[in-house]
Formats: C-alpha cells, structure tokens, sequence
C-alpha cells in the first residue's frame, strides 16, 4: 500500500494525492472559511492557506507521522486554539 510520504519521491504519487485528495478538501475549507468571514465570525486579515494548514496539519500529523489519537478531546482543545486566532 503506498505510503504518504512517498511523494516526496514519487512526483506522480505526490500530484495524484494533492490533486485526488488535497485540493478537494482545501476547495471546501476555502468556502467555509470564506463565509466566516462574510458572516464577520473571523478575522479578513488572516491568510486563508494558513489557516487552513494551521487547522488541518495537526491532525494530519496524527495520522501519519505520530499517531497519537484523534479523540474528541483532542479535536474539542485543537479547534479552540486554533478559532481563537481565527476569531473576529
């Protein structure tokens, strides 16, 4: 079973991911975190890709590299940080 972290040897592997996987989940955080900011619920002065990677790249990690669990918990005290920031 191929591997993440084989598209940093494997360009096909890498462009299949980002655009089989990646690109579609960050087309729908785009629009999510567009009508926060519509709404006035965050802060227009953030940088969108990094909030996006702020709030993905913790679990993602999780996932792959360290596998430490992905509980309600840990969702529930990650999101709080990383919203906070977020907020308007």
């Amino acid at each position: 079973m191929p591997k993440i972290g084989a598209g940093q040897l494997d360009l096909e592997m890498r462009k299949a991911f980002t655009e089989g996987f990646i690109n579609l989940r960050r087309e729908c955080a785009y629009a999510a975190f567009q009508r926060g900011v519509a709404g006035g619920e965050f802060r227009a002065d953030v940088d969108r890709d990094v909030a996006i990677d702020a709030l993905y790249s913790p679990i993602y990690y999780r996932l792959v590299a360290s596998g430490a669990p992905i509980d309600d918990a840990f969702l529930d005290r990650h999101i709080d940080l990383v919203l906070r920031g977020l907020m308007a």
